[in-house]
Parts: C-alpha cells; structure tokens; sequence
C-alpha cells in the first residue's frame, strides 16, 4: 500500500533537488544558456530550471550538461549527503 497523497511542501522538504555548479561553469567559459540548451538539444527554460535548483535533469542531460561544459558529472552536481 502506497499513499500518494503527499503534499507539495512536504514533498518538497524529503525530496530536495540536487544542487550543481552549471551556472558558475557556463559563465566562467562565456556560454550563454540558449547556447549551452542548443548544444543539448532542450530548451533555455530547461537549463534555466536546473541552474536555479528547480528540475533534476534526466542522466543523459546530465551527461551532455558536463561534456558540454568540458567537466564530469560528479563535478557538475553536489552530493549533500
């Protein structure tokens, strides 16, 4: 038995969002967020939700993400656990 009935806020509160280092990397190599989204194939809103810590993104964007801003995945995200 699953209760599905958990509310955003305390879905929110047991399940954070990873935090990451996307932005300071994009800005530190001069890549703009259209630029970085169109060499990943998603849209700007979608680098703009993971750089402010409001998507999780798949761990294939995560893969491009990193390649793309010539890192690793571990690099990019922060564990807090």
């Amino acid at each position: 038995f699953c209760n599905h009935s958990v509310g955003y806020s305390t879905w929110n509160s047991v399940f954070s969002l990873m935090k990451n280092n996307i932005k300071e990397l994009r800005t530190e190599k001069k890549i703009s967020q259209q630029e970085l989204s169109d060499r990943c194939n998603v849209t700007r809103q979608t680098i703009n939700a993971i750089e402010n810590e409001k998507y999780d993104p798949s761990l294939q964007l995560a893969f491009d993400l990193a390649k793309n801003l010539n890192t690793t995945v571990d690099k990019l995200f922060i564990s807090e656990q």
